[in-house]
């Protein structure tokens, strides 16, 4: 192998591996059946042995510590990174100089985004800012800029989405602290060696929930389909229409478009279609009706050939009861 495609697959291996740490940082599985697991520094090594990652999981590692950490570790593949896993205005920077930065959500407005950059909703003032953010972007149906730019993500942004996606309590990435206690990831919930997690750490969404993980949910949406096609997209209720947000829904289902095309996005299973422009409306109007946010007295009843169409699109689970579809 010459020295070019030695490089090019060194980039290639790095630009891979920040991206398996923007979905560890989100929360999300990198490979379906595995948990990646990152030790902050000073972690003990071979308690980090004894935790069940699955097949092909990664293991992000210290640079301080990953002497001697290949062989404790077992076969799973170890990420060096140097830094320290800092919610809020930290820096992890793998193979030298692959940066992923973190930052408070308040500060999104005034940051450079020129890397890979996890947002973090870590105290009220992140808090309200991500509320100011929902209530501008209900008034204006318009995402903030720094939400939809293909390097930014939220800080366990799976949590923020729960609202929207099947019931799973089960840990997607682990983190073991410097201290020993092994959580669900950056100040989240214990986890105990057997992978479970204790129901006196489940936390009441709060009344807004709902409304928050539709939001991101829209924002993860435009991120996903904008890095995909390579072009600008919206998100239906978040396409610059005064109005337009469905207030009230809590699915998983978002309607985009392009210039060329339309598309019918699920979260809950990643599945995107690509479809008429006809059929698009007909999803958007039954999710509305769906949550009782349609126009005038069609509020409550889908639209005809609802039942059809979501079936085709493995969303029939969100059909209306018989009774409120239009015959």
């Amino acid at each position: 192998m010459d020295v070019e495609v030695q490089e090019k697959d060194a980039v290639k291996s790095a630009s891979g591996d920040a991206d398996r740490l923007r979905l560890w940082l989100e929360g999300e599985r990198a490979v379906a059946g595995a948990r990646d697991l990152l030790l902050e520094t000073g972690a003990d090594v071979e308690l980090a042995s004894r935790v069940s990652l699955g097949i092909d999981a990664a293991v992000f590692v210290s640079e301080d510590d990953v002497e001697g950490t290949v062989s404790q570790i077992g076969g799973h593949r170890v990420v060096r990174y140097d830094g320290a896993l800092e919610i809020a205005g930290g820096e992890l920077c793998l193979f030298d100089d692959m940066i992923v930065q973190t930052e408070g959500y308040a500060t999104a407005p005034y940051v450079s985004i020129s890397v890979p950059t996890a947002f973090a909703v870590v105290d009220e003032l992140d808090l309200a800012a991500l509320r100011a953010d929902l209530a501008a972007a209900r008034a204006t149906g318009v995402l903030p800029a720094y939400l939809t730019t293909a390097l930014a993500t939220v800080v366990d942004q799976r949590r923020w989405l729960e609202p929207l996606l099947p019931d799973d309590d089960a840990p997607r990435r682990l983190l073991l602290c410097a201290d020993g206690t092994l959580r669900d990831g950056p100040g989240g919930r214990v986890v105990s060696a057997d992978g479970s997690i204790d129901p006196s750490h489940h936390v009441p969404p709060a009344e807004d929930a709902g409304e928050i993980a539709r939001f991101l949910g829209a924002a993860k949406v435009v991120r996903a389909l904008r890095a995909r096609l390579g072009r600008e997209v919206s998100v239906a209720g978040y396409d610059g229409k005064v109005g337009s947000v469905g207030a009230g829904r809590t699915d998983s289902v978002f309607v985009a478009s392009d210039d060329a095309s339309s598309y019918v996005v699920d979260i809950a299973t990643s599945r995107i279609d690509r479809v008429p422009d006809a059929v698009a409306t007909v999803v958007e109007q039954t999710l509305c009706a769906r949550a009782g946010t349609g126009d005038g007295g069609d509020a409550g009843r889908a639209p005809e050939g609802s039942e059809r169409v979501l079936e085709a699109l493995a969303l029939e689970r969100f059909l209306p009861a018989s009774a409120d579809r239009a015959l």
